[in-house]
């Protein structure tokens, strides 16, 4: 949920109501989803997706039309190292800096200047405001996903990846 915190990337949430429409406000905002095709990042791809933002994705190749089913409008194939990172703070420079955010602690040490303009962040999701509110993640869960799983049942949000069953259970893994 660091997208939506105020100290992090700061977007605004997304809403049912927003969602499927063309929303405007984010038109010139681009966000990259790396590893898009996970669980993560396919939820992270579904909720970019309905505020507007242009969502681009690294996924390996054999995932890329699975991505763009999930709203990503371009995918890219890459693999996650230190290199990498740099490249990509690098880009992230060339058009203005910006935060290269990270759900995985364990990616990354704390907040960490790569260049001037950009900087690695890995988020905590705050359990309420400085003025005793609700966190943003919980609003987002109350509006977008909660109460009868609106976004599940128009289909702005889709449970994926899809399940894999495996015949008597677990213990035959």
């Amino acid at each position: 949920m660091g997208l939506f915190e105020p100290a992090h990337i700061g977007l605004d949430p997304p809403t049912v109501a927003l969602a499927g429409k063309n929303n405007q406000k984010n038109k010139d905002k681009a966000i990259l989803i790396w590893g898009g095709s996970s669980t993560v990042g396919g939820c992270a791809v579904q909720l970019c997706a309905p505020v507007g933002l242009t969502v681009l994705a690294i996924a390996s190749s054999k995932n890329h039309q699975y991505v763009k089913e999930l709203g990503v409008v371009d995918a890219y194939d890459a693999i996650w190292n230190e290199e990498t990172a740099q490249k990509f703070a690098e880009f992230l420079h060339a058009f203005g800096g910006g935060p290269l955010f990270a759900t995985r602690a364990s990616e990354f040490a704390p907040e960490q200047t790569l260049l001037g303009d950009v900087r690695r962040i890995a988020g905590h999701p705050p359990s309420r405001t400085e003025k005793g509110e609700l966190p943003v993640w919980m609003k987002v869960w109350a509006e977008f996903m909660g109460e009868g799983l609106k976004s599940l049942k128009t289909g702005t949000l889709k449970a994926k990846p899809n399940p894999i069953i495996i015949k008597g259970g677990l213990k035959k893994l």
